[in-house]
């Protein structure tokens, strides 16, 4: 198992600067994901740690060895890309084993290296079968499997799900997410779907315009992000942003007065976050009131989006299946939520964790029960 650690890295592609300035450190063995939108960099940061792109400026260190200027054939890392890449008038054996036998092992290694990552992928029954005659996952493991032989300290993943359907999708992220409990390897996996990230590993690294912004437990960046972007990017349906303002003591939204905060601020205008599922029907009058414009059936949960009310501001709510019928396009609903579960950003976005809510319960307005 081997740490993969950044200081200071720069990218630049001629004059147009990519990757700012980068220090992340994934830690050994752990399955970390660097997620984001197109463009952000994030497949830039994988080919730099495999030797495939140069590094502008600052160091990359493998297992503590410094590895910025070693070839990528020797930096004990193993790729996997979006394209299979499978040699079509090889078998699996053959395409498994391909890198070693470059490599001039002994056939004997070569033959049990290969039985052992097949039986690690469930490809054992598979080896004298030709890509063609295989499934798109079975083709996904076999490049998987190509990469387990050559025994690397830190395993790479380019986006490599996205060339599957939606089935064979999360079977074989949970194909992925046990390989590593099974191997104990280092895992640095490239996606910009958040679903693979939060599924898949134990650390998240949310990146944009080549910067990390956060790298964290799923949960913790789930529940506790430290910037709006961050909040808005990580979460489906995504949180519900609103201007709120701040006197004496007091928030208020839309007018209405839903909270008070322990610590004396300056600032007049924050940013509140709330996910879907902190948003309830209210049997009486809310904080927020509107109409139904769109439904999301899902079977074992609902999700509804609402027009406020003389706000052009949309929201999206989580309803239980009991509800469902209450959900009908353009009925007339009331939300409550807890100002406990709100997320405070101030106006350029960065989290506001200091505004403690001094009150146990929320103003009255914002706690009625829906029932």
């Amino acid at each position: 198992m081997s740490a993969v650690v950044f200081s200071g890295v720069t990218k630049s592609f001629g004059s147009t600067l990519v990757i700012p300035n980068l220090d992340l450190t994934v830690e050994s063995g752990s399955f970390t994901v660097l997620v984001g939108p197109s463009g952000c960099g994030k497949s830039t940061v994988l080919r730099m740690i495999a030797g495939l792109e140069d590094v502008s400026s600052g160091r990359i260190s493998i297992d503590g060895e410094d590895v910025t200027d070693l070839e990528p054939s020797s930096r004990g890392i193993a790729m996997v890309f979006q394209s299979y890449a499978l040699y079509p008038h090889m078998t699996v054996a053959e395409n498994i084993g391909f890198g070693l036998k470059l490599g001039k092992l002994p056939k004997t290694e070569i033959e049990q290296r290969v039985l052992e990552a097949a039986t690690t992928l469930q490809l054992e029954n598979l080896l004298e079968r030709r890509p063609r005659e295989l499934s798109g996952g079975q083709r996904q493991r076999v490049a998987i499997g190509r990469a387990i032989v050559r025994q690397p300290k830190v395993f790479l993943f380019d986006e490599p799900l996205s060339n599957l359907d939606a089935k064979l999708r999360v079977q074989t992220r949970a194909e992925i997410a046990q390989l590593h409990r099974r191997i104990k390897a280092t895992f640095i996996y490239v996606t910009h779907d958040q679903v693979e990230a939060m599924t898949m590993s134990d650390r998240i690294a949310v990146m944009m315009d080549g910067e990390i912004l956060q790298c964290d437990a799923p949960s913790v960046i789930y529940e506790d992000p430290d910037d709006i972007r961050v909040a808005e990017f990580i979460g489906s349906p995504k949180i519900n942003i609103l201007p709120i303002e701040h006197n004496e003591g007091i928030l208020s939204l839309f007018g209405r007065s839903f909270g008070r905060v322990s610590s004396v601020i300056k600032k007049d205008f924050f940013q509140m976050g709330l996910r879907p599922e902190a948003l309830c029907l209210s049997k009486s009058d809310g904080m927020l009131s509107g109409s139904i414009v769109h439904v999301e059936n899902l079977g074992a949960e609902v999700y509804a989006q609402v027009d406020l009310t003389d706000q052009d501001v949309r929201v999206t709510f989580r309803a239980s299946p009991a509800e469902r019928h209450l959900l009908s396009l353009g009925a007339l609903v009331s939300l409550r939520f807890n100002p406990t579960d709100a997320m405070i950003f101030d106006a350029q976005g960065e989290r506001q964790r200091s505004l403690e809510f001094s009150e146990a319960k929320p103003l009255k307005i914002a706690y009625d029960v829906y029932g």
